[in-house]
């Protein structure tokens, strides 16, 4: 993992060609060397070495790395076999007793990775529910991306409420997403 937060390609995939070598082991920040290799800075290393980690981790630790990445190292994994496009990480929002499961879907639009959102709504796997299709409605109003709206549309109810009771319609006007009305 440190060769890989370094930048150093070649010790690297030296180690990572090490059969002895752990790829699904964690470091105190619950990263292993995938979601290492997925950070904006080492977007060569991870392009020169993701056919390896992937092969060499769990599915959960892919789904995982998938939740984490950007738009463009969303498109490298998406065709990952088993992918879950709906996988929920868990969000310490106050404490450890205070939970919250974020969805990949969710987690796309908070952070405006519009292509990786569009991903996982094409996706064959995709679920509305599972994904929070509801809160992700939305958000793609609060971004003003009708092109997400428009996907999201057909897979919720159109008299929603979103957490502060506003009707679909209503946040759509105070967000003065005119295209959507």
């Amino acid at each position: 993992m440190i060769a890989i937060q370094a930048g150093n390609k070649d010790l690297a995939q030296t180690l990572i060609d090490c059969p002895k070598v752990d790829l699904k082991i964690t470091n105190y920040n619950n990263n292993t060397a995938l979601t290492l290799a997925l950070s904006p800075k080492n977007s060569s290393l991870f392009t020169h070495l993701r056919p390896k980690l992937l092969k060499n981790v769990d599915q959960d630790q892919i789904n995982f790395a998938f939740y984490v990445a950007d738009d463009d190292n969303a498109q490298l994994l998406i065709e990952s076999p088993g992918l879950n496009v709906n996988y929920r990480a868990i969000d310490y929002v106050i404490s450890e007793t205070d939970l919250t499961f974020e969805s990949a879907l969710v987690h796309s639009l908070r952070l405006r990775q519009f292509i990786k959102a569009e991903l996982i709504i094409s996706h064959p796997q995709f679920d509305p529910i599972q994904s929070n299709a509801d809160i992700a409605i939305f958000l793609s109003v609060n971004h003003l991306n009708y092109k997400i709206f428009t996907a999201l549309l057909k897979y919720v109810d159109v008299n929603l409420l979103n957490s502060q009771s506003q009707s679909l319609f209503e946040y759509c006007c105070r967000c003065k997403f005119y295209q959507a009305i």
